[in-house]
Formats: C-alpha cells, sequence, structure tokens
C-alpha cells in the first residue's frame, strides 16, 4: 500500500467518523424538538378536549419539523462530507496546515507531488488519528441527550400525569388505533334539584377526560333570555353559586 492509498483510507476513516457525529448530533435535535413539541401539542390539546383538526394540525407541524431538521442536520450536511470533508478535518486538526484541502484538490492521481504531500501528511495523520480528533465526549454528550429526550417521551406516553398520556399515545399513534383517549365527559352538580324560594345553587362542573382553561355556566330564568356567565376555576372544578334565586333556574355548562 502506497502513501497516497495509506492517506486515502485515513480520510476515509475521519470522514466516517465525522458522519457517525453528524448523526449523533442530528438524532439528538431530533428527540428534543419532538419531546419540546409533544409537550407544547399536548397541554394545548388537553386544555380544548382534544379536537381533531387540532390534533391533526400539530401532527402536520411536527412531521414537517422533524423532516426539515433531518434534511438540514442530517441529509445535507452528510452530502457535504461525502463531496469533501478537507474544510471540517482542517478546521478539527489545524496542524495539516492546508495540506488536505491541497491534496484533494491534486485530483491526477499520477502527479508524484501527490505521493510526495501524502506522505509528508501521514506523519502529520499519525499523531491526530480520527478517534482523537473526533472525541468519545462528542458523542456522549449527543447521545445522552437524544437518550433523555426519547425516556422522557416514552415516560409522558406511559405514565404521563393527568391526561398526557392519553395525549401523547394519540397525538403519535391516534391515527393508527382509534379510542387512545379517556372518556370525556362533564358532571354538573346539583344537577336538577329543588331549593327554598330566595336559597342559593352552588353549581360545580367537573372535567372528565380533559382540563379546560376556563368554564362558563349558561342560566335562564323563569324562561327569559339565556345568559352567559364565567365560572370561577378551582382546584379540581369550576364554580358558580346563584344567590337569592326566586324564580325558576334553568342552567347548563
Amino acid at each position: 500500500m502506497n502513501f497516497t492509498e495509506k492517506f486515502d483510507r485515513y480520510l476515509n476513516l475521519f470522514r466516517l467518523r465525522l458522519k457517525q457525529l453528524l448523526l449523533a448530533r442530528g438524532a439528538a435535535v431530533l428527540a428534543i424538538t419532538a419531546l419540546f413539541i409533544t409537550i407544547v401539542a399536548v397541554s394545548i390539546a388537553i386544555r380544548s378536549g382534544f379536537p381533531d383538526g387540532q390534533i391533526i394540525m400539530a401532527r402536520l407541524i411536527l412531521i414537517g419539523t422533524l423532516a426539515a431538521l433531518f434534511y438540514w442536520l442530517i441529509v445535507r450536511p452528510n452530502r457535504n462530507l461525502e463531496t469533501d470533508a478537507s474544510a471540517e478535518i482542517e478546521m478539527r486538526t489545524p496542524a495539516f496546515r492546508g495540506r488536505v484541502e491541497t491534496y484533494v484538490e491534486m485530483q491526477d492521481t499520477g502527479n508524484p507531488m501527490r505521493e510526495l504531500l501524502a506522505e509528508d501528511t501521514l506523519r502529520v495523520a499519525q499523531e491526530h488519528p480520527p478517534e482523537k480528533q473526533v472525541a468519545q465526549k462528542e458523542f456522549t454528550l449527543a447521545l445522552a441527550a437524544a437518550s433523555i429526550a426519547v425516556v422522557g417521551l416514552l415516560f409522558l406516553a406511559l405514565a404521563g400525569p393527568g391526561n398526557y398520556a392519553y395525549g401523547v399515545r394519540h397525538l403519535w399513534l391516534g391515527w393508527a388505533f382509534p379510542g387512545l383517549l379517556p372518556p370525556q365527559s362533564i358532571e354538573v352538580i346539583p344537577g336538577d334539584d329543588g331549593i327554598r324560594l330566595g336559597g342559593t345553587v352552588q353549581v360545580r362542573a367537573t372535567m372528565h377526560g380533559f382540563a379546560p382553561g376556563q368554564a362558563w355556566v349558561n342560566a335562564s330564568f323563569a324562561d327569559g333570555e339565556w345568559q352567559r356567565v364565567e365560572m370561577a376555576d378551582g382546584d379540581e372544578e369550576f364554580e358558580f353559586t346563584f344567590f337569592s334565586v326566586r324564580e325558576p333556574l334553568q342552567y347548563y355548562v
């Protein structure tokens, strides 16, 4: 094996190492982005009751964002490395002092100067192996970030608080497996009941399967016009009290 072949092998190993790091970093960004979009989308969906249009839009945003990041962070840079990795190699190994770029530019394999340049550059390459120039620490940080994001996503899907577990599973798998959402209902008390003339009616509404940020009670006295009033937000329910009720009262939440 002549010097040119040896140096070409070195460059190929360096390029492979750079591609592997590129993939690890890309995976980390994709995983973190997926976790962030999932948390935001599910948080909004929980408050609005998981409407179909909102979930579909969230899925499109999730897919579109991940696809764009995959292209810009992995596919495009990988093509650049495949075409010419000399700039990245020189940046990570200043000791080459432009020799790598000069070597790559010398396309004529029969040029004796190319063989001499390869021999000279190999002396520097032996002191700077790819494993040293692209340190394992960089892989560790990227893979750790990706792992934490994936574990976080799995935790939310399997044991997330409140309705998060349902929401995450529905966002990611609801298009293929219907029925992943919890039963949704509004429990209203006291419901149909009687009170003393001039008494009070404390209406309490508890949401099951979703958690809106606001709730309103619609009321009508003695078949009059319906009026809408915002309810007070309690710990796990919404409340509103009608005072001095002297006429038949109809209401719904």
